[in-house]
């Protein structure tokens, strides 16, 4: 898949979203795929069990996080920006990602969030995320300036650009034009690739 484009349309531009066709995971290495998860530490329908199955160092990591949780209900609207894990990208070079899980709903199904507390959710976890790109950013400049070991468990090379599914549009169920509109506002440059 070619993650390139010649030029992207106008409304592309003003929104700092790109769309595209293909397989998310074949972004460059040290990309972040961003993707909406629940509360309660289950990658188990639509896109999150294809994460599952290609990073289970960066599930346990979310799992974990989860689990650690008082009540599953503070995660919502807040993300985890989870660094590349040896145990996924070990003699696989190319998947090398960061995860950034979103959390936009507490539960799936009977205990799934509605759809406008899923939008609500979204616009916080994309600020909370934008947070912790900045603040994973500030550590491996710090490493680099002070040649510490400050960013050694993230790398002093960071991330490259964000990639995402149309996040809360396969179970989540919400339109993607209505998550694309609170993404837009947060104004964060990304790659939306939609499967082939």
């Amino acid at each position: 898949m070619d993650f390139t484009r010649q030029s992207p349309s106008k409304s592309e531009a003003m929104s700092r979203i790109t769309e595209t066709k293909g397989d998310l995971f074949q972004a460059p290495p040290n990309s972040i795929l961003m993707h909406a998860c629940n509360c309660m530490g289950q990658w188990g329908g639509g896109i999150a069990t294809a994460f599952r199955s290609k990073y289970p160092a960066a599930y346990e990591v979310y799992r974990s996080h989860c689990q650690r949780a008082e009540k599953m209900e503070s995660l919502l609207g807040t993300a985890l920006l989870i660094p590349p894990q040896e145990g996924d990208y070990k003699g696989k070079p190319n998947r090398r990602h960061w995860i950034a899980c979103l959390f936009t709903s507490v539960g799936v199904g009977f205990t799934q969030s509605s759809q406008a507390k899923i939008l609500d959710a979204t616009a916080k976890s994309g600020l909370s995320l934008k947070c912790e790109m900045a603040e994973v950013q500030r550590d491996i400049e710090s490493a680099k300036t002070h040649g510490g070991a400050d960013g050694a468990d993230v790398g002093t090379e960071g991330f490259g650009d964000l990639y995402a599914c149309r996040i809360n549009s396969g179970i989540f169920m919400v339109p993607w034009e209505k998550t694309k509109e609170v993404l837009e506002r947060l104004r964060m440059k990304m790659t939306v690739v939609e499967s082939d």
